[in-house]
């Protein structure tokens, strides 16, 4: 078996055919690849929706469970796999006709510790043809560390494969976390892989949902929100700390772009309290838990060409100074009362 596609899905009966067709119109023997799909005790019409379509396809697993999240999900899914490589693909989201095969035979040719592509958003589930993957790109096998010096890369796990010996090499494990779940996994994969390459396939379908987290104001989401970008904060200051102590000055530009990364969750936490409705002390609170996670006040964002835009230097040296900070938060309230939101 050459590939594993674990899918967690929970209430996806929406997306889930979608996104299962898009696997399975692959030009890829059903005998090189299974699909794992983890129903994470849906209540919907998901696990009814997937065991029709698994009558007719031989390579269809699926895994019913009492709901652990997605990473639990994820973990029970990546456990059973008997891929040399593994995907995880979200059940909203999809992958273009055709791709699947081409990555897997170059991911096995060069014997990658990981493979990414690209990833496009869309609106609908019709983005079925990929622009580019009849071409033909150069393969450049680097290692993660000069990955991460070279490139801002994606932290979400749909950009790649991974090879699952290799994986279960590092030890690392899916955290059980609702959001930014990737913050931790990717780089510190990243971070022991000696043979990566990145084409520029067209592959990935991430489809836009109205009920984006971006979107969820609630009390109780922002609560969950904000104590997951602290954590992912956390767990990327360790693997920090844990590069820095190997006084390997060929580290640096690998270790600038961790900070830069890990700043950035520091800046859309900072965001999303001042556009809750929580008081200032909460921001506070935030803020000295950052700085003693050595994230506040920034240094590193936004001086990178991705973040390095007019908007993103004027808010980070409002976000780094108190006074202002504090003026900002109640800027931003009043104009709230004052247009009755």
């Amino acid at each position: 078996m050459d590939l594993s596609i674990i899918i967690p899905a929970y209430n996806s009966e929406a997306y889930i055919e979608n996104c299962l067709s898009s696997i399975l119109n692959q030009k890829l023997p059903k005998e090189r690849y299974e699909v794992i799909v983890v129903n994470d005790g849906s209540t919907d019409a998901t696990k009814e929706i997937v065991e029709d379509i698994a009558k007719q396809f031989g390579n269809i697993n699926l895994i019913n469970q009492e709901n652990k999240g997605l990473g639990g999900a994820r973990n029970i899914g990546f456990d059973i796999s008997t891929g040399r490589y593994v995907y995880f693909l979200d059940a909203d989201d999809y992958v273009a006709s055709n791709t699947l095969g081409k990555l897997i035979d170059i991911a096995l040719a060069h014997d990658l510790d990981i493979l990414g592509f690209r990833s496009k958003k869309v609106m609908d589930g019709k983005a079925s043809l990929s622009e580019n993957i009849e071409s033909e790109a150069p393969v450049i096998v680097i290692t993660g560390r000069e990955y991460l010096a070279t490139n801002n890369y994606k932290p979400e796990v749909w950009w790649y494969f991974t090879k699952k010996d290799f994986f279960l090499s590092t030890k690392v494990r899916h955290y059980d976390r609702r959001y930014v779940q990737d913050s931790y996994i990717t780089p510190t994969l990243f971070s022991r892989a000696k043979r990566i390459a990145h084409l520029p396939y067209d592959v990935h379908r991430y489809l836009l949902s109205p009920n984006s987290i971006t979107r969820n104001r609630s009390a109780e989401h922002l609560t969950v929100h904000l104590g997951d970008l602290d954590y992912a904060v956390k767990k990327l200051n360790d693997l920090i700390t844990s590069i820095e102590k190997e006084g390997d000055p060929k580290n640096a530009k690998c270790l600038y772009t961790l900070n830069v990364k890990k700043e950035r969750y520091v800046f859309v936490s900072i965001i999303r309290y001042i556009r809750s409705n929580f008081p200032y002390s909460r921001l506070k609170e935030g803020l000295i838990g950052f700085s003693l996670k050595e994230s506040y006040p920034m240094r590193y964002f936004p001086k990178t060409p991705s973040y390095n835009s007019l908007t993103n230097r004027t808010l980070v040296f409002v976000f780094n100074s108190r006074p202002l900070l504090y003026l900002s938060f109640r800027c931003y309230r009043f104009a709230k009362v004052f247009k009755g939101k």
